[in-house]
């Protein structure tokens, strides 16, 4: 099955196979052309995707991966025992290896993006998107997932070796659909994204990104009542939550080609460099590099993003946040500063005012001058809306400085200032 966008469907489209909702609800039959009424039922269902394909193979024997809870639950304890075993007999270090991939990443601003570069990167996050569903509903036979999953990461390492400063800005974007799905995405991006900046070769970046993408699949075994609580979990639900490290090692593992790394991400991303995480409590030697960089990468969108027991936070003040807790040893200091120089202090896509009282938005990141980002003016010091398009890089101009973070933004164009 194809997860495809409901904006996507027009009317004279002939659907060449059967069309189903999130809950596997026949919508249409194939054959159908859609009319303009159609359309506009589909856009009312409230739902940002359908689903075009056969009811298939669910993992190759019938079932979705909720359904394998039971057998992830059977085979944890071996699966703890296996993990003790490999942490004492391998090194987590994982240092950089070939040339690394930030020596290829095309560097300084660019100018206006031709609209089907914006279509490419949206395409592909929105296939990636869908991947993630694909898999996480069990429409993807598990032979497949590693493969797919690897094509995304690939796919991902170009686009932002082409053009870094759109593919932070995109992989902080909101989506309809769940938040599993963009949430994994969006990680998967970053992840690679900070992986590259901290000196690792292209293959390392993309294992990064592989991980990233499938590390919160055990999400999908956790009650929804419980994942979705508005208010504090209480001790018994929070097990529920830490349970899904394992989970997500274990459906890993079913996934044919898949390496191993995967599996330690899925297993540690929530464990912290002080040992205050889960599910272990592994200090920072005993937790590798691509799960704390993940760790950092997870932490950022989760922020940025509403949940039901709290609103999102501003990327600047989630900025902050991580910064405050590497300071006190939660977070890899390194990764964060990765992180920074992938985004800035004032993150990609900020609204600020500079101390020429012009007011702008953050559009490019200058590697370790994290607090001096590229900027495109949108309003002058009076306060009007500016003509033509005025560039400030903040690395180059001593005199030149961020005053403040605009916190209640005027309304502007996702893209304004790209």
């Amino acid at each position: 099955m194809r997860r495809i966008p409901i904006r996507n469907l027009h009317a004279g489209l002939v659907l060449p196979k059967p069309l189903y909702d999130s809950k596997n609800v026949l919508l249409l039959a194939p054959g159908k052309k859609l009319t303009q009424d159609m359309v506009a039922a589909l856009q009312n269902m409230g739902e940002g995707f359908a689903f075009l394909g056969e009811l298939g193979s669910r993992m190759g024997d019938g079932r979705s991966l909720a359904a394998l809870k039971d057998e992830a639950e059977r085979a944890s304890r071996d699966l703890k025992e296996e993990f003790d075993r490999i942490l004492t007999a391998q090194n987590l270090d994982c240092r950089p290896s070939g040339p690394p991939m930030r020596e290829t990443i095309g560097g300084g601003r660019r100018g206006p993006r031709k609209p089907e570069e914006l279509a490419e990167i949206r395409t592909a996050i929105d296939d990636a998107d869908s991947l993630v569903e694909e898999i996480s509903g069990g429409w993807i036979h598990q032979d497949d997932v590693a493969g797919a999953a690897l094509a995304t990461a690939e796919k991902f390492a170009g686009l932002f070796a082409a053009d870094p400063s759109l593919a932070a800005l995109m992989a902080q974007a909101k989506r309809p659909g769940g938040y599993l799905h963009s949430h994994s995405v969006n990680v998967s991006l970053l992840s690679m994204q900070i992986a590259a900046t901290m000196g690792y070769g292209r293959s390392q970046v993309v294992e990064a990104g592989l991980a990233a993408l499938v590390q919160d699949l055990g999400m999908t075994m956790v009650p929804d009542p419980v994942a979705q609580k508005p208010a504090r979990l209480t001790a018994v639900e929070m097990i529920d939550i830490q349970k899904h490290t394992y989970q997500g090692a274990y459906l890993i593992e079913r996934f044919r080609g898949l390496p191993i790394i995967p599996r330690f991400v899925a297993m540690q991303c929530h464990e912290r460099n002080d040992g205050s995480g889960y599910p272990r409590r592994r200090p920072k030697h005993l937790i590798h590099i691509f799960a704390r960089i993940v760790a950092v990468a997870d932490a950022y969108d989760s922020l940025i993003t509403d949940r039901p027991w709290r609103p999102a936070q501003r990327p600047y003040r989630a900025m902050e946040s991580l910064i405050k807790w590497a300071h006190e040893g939660k977070f890899d200091a390194d990764a964060v500063k990765g992180l920074l120089g992938v985004l800035s202090l004032y993150p990609i896509g900020t609204c600020v005012r500079l101390n020429t009282g012009e007011t702008g938005r953050v559009v490019h990141a200058n590697g370790r001058q994290f607090a001096r980002p590229g900027i495109t003016i949108l309003f002058d010091a009076q306060g009007q809306l500016c003509s033509e398009s005025i560039y400030r890089d903040l690395g180059t101009l001593p005199d030149v400085a961020v005053e403040s973070v605009v916190e209640s933004p005027p309304p502007i164009g996702a893209m304004a200032g790209f």
